[in-house]
This record gives structure tokens, C-alpha cells and sequence, in this order.
């Protein structure tokens, strides 16, 4: 199941909680898509942080910079370039091209793209 999200675009982090204590089925866990693997018994802090630290690197300012072709938009700074020239954009046409980037590849309904553009 977890391949299977990993294969549809699906990023959410995941961290894998096992009784299994065998290294092959560790890697098999992580092969499949988990980001990282604890074991049982474990320490509760340890688990704690690791999830901190799987959070941390899956938030969106880890991901603030998403590229198509040669159009560039960075999330933390509002920013559109075209072939490293910035892009004089309105409010609604940033959203506009904000949403095609993020979705690049993916067929959306025109309800989605209205609710997400126009709310």
C-alpha cells in the first residue's frame, strides 16, 4: 500500500513502527517508501524526534521551490521567474500559475481549480 502512494505522487512522511526486528524487513519497509524505520522496544524519545525531525524535513518551507520547464516559483519568497527574470504577476494570476505548478502532471477537475484559485 505504501509503494503504491509513493507511485501516485503521494510525499506524506512516514515513519514505520515494526515488532519485526529483522534487518531485511526493515529495508523492505524502507524500499517500499517509509522515510525511516523504529523498531520495538524503542525509546520514546527517540521516537519523539525522529518524528520531529520527519516533519521538520517534510513541512513546506523545506519545499519552497518547485520548477517547470523554465518557470521557477518560490513559496517563501512569492517569487515567479521565467528563465531567471522575474514575473510581474497579479494577485489572482500568481494563485492561477501557483496551483498549475504545484499540479504539473496531474489532471485536475475545473471544480478543484475554481475552490482552489477562486475559493
Amino acid at each position: 500500500m505504501l509503494l503504491t502512494l509513493r507511485n501516485i505522487g503521494k510525499r506524506t512522511p512516514v515513519l514505520i513502527l515494526s515488532a519485526l526486528g529483522a534487518v531485511d524487513e526493515r529495508v523492505r519497509g524502507l524500499r517500499a517508501g517509509g522515510d525511516d524505520c523504529v523498531t520495538n522496544p524503542f525509546d520514546s524519545l527517540e521516537f519523539m524526534a525522529r518524528q520531529k525531525v520527519l516533519l521538520h524535513r517534510h513541512s513546506p518551507a523545506a519545499h519552497s521551490l518547485f520548477s517547470v520547464g523554465d518557470l521557477t516559483f518560490n513559496t517563501s519568497t512569492h517569487r515567479m521567474e521565467r528563465a531567471g527574470q522575474a514575473l510581474d504577476l497579479k494577485p489572482r494570476e500568481y494563485s492561477l500559475l501557483e496551483f498549475m505548478i504545484r499540479h504539473s502532471g496531474q489532471v485536475v477537475t475545473r471544480t478543484r481549480l475554481l475552490e482552489s484559485v477562486w475559493n
